[in-house]
């Protein structure tokens, strides 16, 4: 005879901002990754198929060997520092929000 599972209806009031922040540091972080590694082949790919035209301009196939590598730190590091502050901002929205119409209603099992 399966048991009953008691359901507990919680409301969430208030987030701790810095929690959230860090949180969205690392998926932004994540997803910069991925996405840095995307373009890095991209770049690397268009270097090879577009060889000729680059040596045709001076100076641009130096600027994509050099941009090609440097993406795969800047961006990331971009994403990370932009999560930071999307997190902190969504958090203090919320806490806001949630302050004038009381929260979101959550219902969990036991």
């Amino acid at each position: 005879m399966p048991a009953t599972l008691a359901t507990k209806k919680m409301v969430l009031k208030k987030i701790n901002v810095l929690s959230l922040a860090k949180f969205f540091t690392l998926f932004y972080l994540i997803i910069g990754l991925v996405i840095a590694v995307a373009a890095f082949f991209g770049s690397v790919l268009s270097y090879f198929l577009f060889n000729p035209f680059f040596y045709s301009i001076p100076f641009l196939d130096h600027m994509l060997i050099i941009s090609g590598p440097s993406i795969l730190f800047i961006y990331p590091l971009l994403s990370a520092i932009m999560g930071f502050i999307v997190g902190a901002v969504i958090g203090l929205i919320y806490n806001l929000v949630a302050s004038w119409i009381g929260g979101i209603e959550l219902e969990f099992e036991s």
